[in-house]
């Protein structure tokens, strides 16, 4: 443990109001005290583990959990290990300003969902309703998140994914080039790639050039293109 450092577990949350109660022992004692959540990368959860030092607030004779650090969460090991036999979850689905989490059923862990470019925003008829998830990132090499397994994409998101399935061409617009890539319209400019500067055959192309590219790869996340032969 740090110097001068004091640990406790998270007992309470409020996500919209950016701050959690910490749970901790001092003097034979158990103590509670708040501490702000903003400006924290990791997504406080009931039942964190953290460290934190006790700073006085100016002019009050309250404390405050100040320099708080995530150290683990027990019941966040128990449901990666459970992912890698059975990644499949039951929640509810959680709105924060433009950010949506789910609240796993029975552990109450609260996992951020990152939609994706091309992913509409949950209805908010939707909004703490139950919903089925996976986690991911479960490796911890990234924040593990949500992933809903009822999703809804734009309309040239599907027509994307048909194109890519039947490897059918698109003529598809240039609408900038830079010594990082060709970057096209695939349909509209709802959805776009890019191809490399210098491919062969396109060195003179300029904004407005049409060119046939075929998707060879569409994920949720992630689109590659390339020249159509």
């Amino acid at each position: 443990m740090a110097a001068n450092k004091l640990e406790g577990s998270v007992s309470y949350v409020n996500h919209e109001k950016q701050y959690v109660m910490i749970e901790y022992e001092a003097g034979g004692k158990k103590r509670n005290v708040k501490g702000t959540t903003k400006d924290h990368q990791h997504i406080f959860t009931i039942g964190d583990i953290v460290g934190f030092r006790l700073d006085h607030i100016a002019g009050t004779d309250k404390q405050m959990a100040g320099d708080m650090e995530f150290r683990f969460n027990s019941q966040m090991d128990v449901l990666l290990q459970k992912a890698k036999l059975n990644n499949s979850f039951l929640g509810y689905l959680k709105q924060v300003d433009d950010d949506f989490f789910v609240k796993e059923i029975e552990s109450y862990l609260f996992f951020k969902m990152n939609l994706s470019r091309w992913q509409l925003a949950p209805k908010e008829s939707k909004i703490n309703e139950p919903v089925a998830f996976f986690l991911d990132n479960i490796d911890k090499k990234a924040p593990v998140t949500a992933v809903l397994f009822d999703n809804d994409y734009l309309p040239e998101f599907h027509q994307a994914m048909k194109l890519y399935k039947a490897k059918t061409p698109i003529e598809s617009e240039v609408y900038k080039v830079s010594p990082h890539g060709i970057y096209l319209n695939l349909i509209g400019d709802a959805l776009q790639g890019k191809i490399p500067a210098d491919t062969k055959g396109l060195e003179n192309v300029k904004p407005g050039d049409k060119i046939s590219v075929i998707i060879s790869f569409l994920s949720k996340d992630k689109i590659v293109v390339t020249p159509a032969e």
